[in-house]
């Protein structure tokens, strides 16, 4: 992940996430249990800030280049296991020749 800066675009989006817990005062990452105990006033704040989160473009546009770069990631896993299939294994086991 680290030469097609996936980790790096999951670093930004998580920190676009930070800001908005800090903008709208509310803690990053409760459980369901703990929204529910919540007091309504409080769960309006999660709402709205929730809203605002998925409305930013900046926001978008991380989660858009981390879907890409994992769909880069798997596409290059596929292909290099189809190459050592088809051409390691083989040069390796001389399909039975000597």
């Amino acid at each position: 992940g680290g030469i097609v800066g996936y980790q790096e675009s999951i670093t930004t989006y998580q920190n676009y996430h930070q800001q908005y817990c800090d903008q709208y005062g509310i803690k990053n990452n409760i459980t369901p249990t703990e929204y529910n105990q919540l007091s309504n006033d409080e769960k309006a704040r999660y709402e709205e800030a929730d809203k605002a989160f998925q409305a930013d473009p900046e926001v978008s546009r991380a989660q858009m280049l981390i879907f890409n770069l994992f769909i880069v990631i798997v596409s290059f896993s596929i292909l290099l296991a189809h190459l050592i299939l088809e051409f390691l294994v083989p040069l390796f086991l001389k399909n039975g020749q000597e």
